[in-house]
């Protein structure tokens, strides 16, 4: 057992950069669009969230949408309130949208949304 242990510590250490601690991930809301909104192809949208997080304040936390694996509005803080909102335009392979939300300690939560684009 002795042996064991010491291993055991060295790889729950050194893991792959994905979030290690789920449980500290910030909560993350998309308000604005409920899975299956339709939505016409080729408009600029609205996308509203929010998130929180019981270690950090909302202006610590930074936001990014995503329209499938496409930026649609890059990292930035959160408004004091907690809320952030993203102009985007919506193309056929954007039906998915995400809101990664992320704290100074870098473990991210997130929400998605699937939409029904319209050609």
């Amino acid at each position: 057992m002795r042996l064991f242990l010491p291993l055991l510590l060295f790889t729950t250490a050194c893991g792959s950069g994905e979030n290690k601690d789920k449980q500290g991930a910030p909560s993350v809301t998309i308000s604005s669009h409920k899975n299956g909104t339709n939505i016409d192809r080729g408009y600029t949208t609205i996308l509203k969230g929010s998130a929180k997080d019981a270690k950090f304040g909302a202006t610590d936390l930074k936001a990014k949408w995503m329209g499938g694996s496409k930026e649609l509005c890059p990292a930035k803080p959160l408004d004091k309130d907690g809320t952030t909102k993203c102009d985007a335009f919506i193309d056929l392979d954007h039906s998915e949208i995400t809101l990664q939300v992320t704290n100074p300690d870098g473990v991210t939560g997130e929400a998605k949304v699937s939409l029904n684009v319209s050609p």
